[in-house]
């Protein structure tokens, strides 16, 4: 599916030809059976803008965990129990579950719905955006 509309410039008929107007239609109907017009779809007006706030919410969980980790000796002093292994495995899943519905989630709902090109085109955007905000923590370190 071609996201965007087609745009025709049609005549106005009341104005003597002499300057066109300009609207936005959709293809009406099918070229041939095997071959569909292009369609406009609304959902991809908004789909960088999903995956963006997708990853932002995948950075975000990440910030936290990280910020919880770096603190966690202050905050709850020096452990040599099993239940500091026992903890992290548990963050592990929870964080392997969590992130795969933000990055995953919605993606998933679309291709079950039988939107397939733009589920996984959601899926590229939301990686897209991850990778543009991992890029920017390690210039953030480098320059630091």
């Amino acid at each position: 599916m071609r996201c965007g509309m087609n745009r025709r410039i049609m005549q106005n008929k009341e104005s003597d030809g002499a300057s066109p107007a300009v609207s936005f239609v959709t293809p009406k109907v099918m070229v041939s059976s095997s071959e569909q017009a292009p369609r406009y779809s609304p959902f991809c007006n908004k789909i960088w803008l999903i995956g963006l706030l997708n990853a932002l919410g995948t950075y975000g969980y990440i910030i936290v965990v990280a910020y919880i980790m770096s603190h966690g000796e202050k905050w709850f002093g020096k452990m040599d129990s099993i239940m500091v292994g026992v903890a992290m495995l548990t963050l592990l899943v929870f964080s392997a579950t969590f992130v795969s519905g933000f990055i995953l989630g919605r993606s998933i709902l679309l291709y079950m719905d039988n939107k397939k090109k733009e589920a996984v085109k959601l899926f590229h955007i939301t990686i897209v955006w991850l990778a543009f905000l991992a890029i920017l923590s390690f210039g953030y370190l480098a320059l630091k």
